[in-house]
């Protein structure tokens, strides 16, 4: 049998905008973009986010040029409009590579956030919140047979 590939990330403590404390989980992350080195971020895994963001500096630091991309608008937190630039970059996480799209902002006072759409779809995702961790198994034979079989296959499914 396949072993699953995986990794848990305890939450971290993250320093906020207003000088207080928060925990999240915040993944350890390779990004890379065909023009540049890779860089290595912490990144929020926020189930909320539609695409994935980045500020300017972080495509400075790849060597992508914004305008290159597709001009997108973004929600931010509290309603609050982010204007950038879609790329597709290639991300590394616990040693999973893959192909996502990534808004970058025009500005560098965003935060570093993964979204679902290339990432989630690459894991079976587990926020452990009283724990503070999340899990992420590759999705793969071995997880979706132990998915399915000790979780999918037991608990009902929500009427619509």
């Amino acid at each position: 049998m396949t072993s699953m590939k995986g990794i848990i990330y305890p939450y971290r403590i993250r320093l906020r905008y207003d000088g207080g404390i928060e925990t999240l989980p915040l993944i350890l992350s390779r990004i890379k973009y065909e023009r540049g080195e890779p860089l290595t971020v912490l990144c929020l895994l926020d189930s909320g986010a539609q695409v994935s963001l980045l500020s300017k500096a972080d495509a400075d630091e790849l060597n992508i040029v914004l305008a290159d991309g597709e001009k997108m608008v973004v929600g931010g937190v509290g309603g609050e409009e982010i204007i950038g630039y879609r790329h597709n970059i290639t991300i590394d996480i616990g040693g999973v590579s893959f192909s996502a799209p990534a808004v970058f902002a025009i500005r560098d006072d965003v935060p570093r956030v993964l979204g679902r759409d290339g990432v989630f779809n690459n894991f079976f995702i587990i926020f452990d919140e009283k724990r503070r961790r999340a899990a992420l198994l590759k999705y793969q034979a071995a997880a979706i047979t132990v998915m399915e079989k000790e979780i999918f296959s037991r608990l009902p499914i929500e009427p619509l």
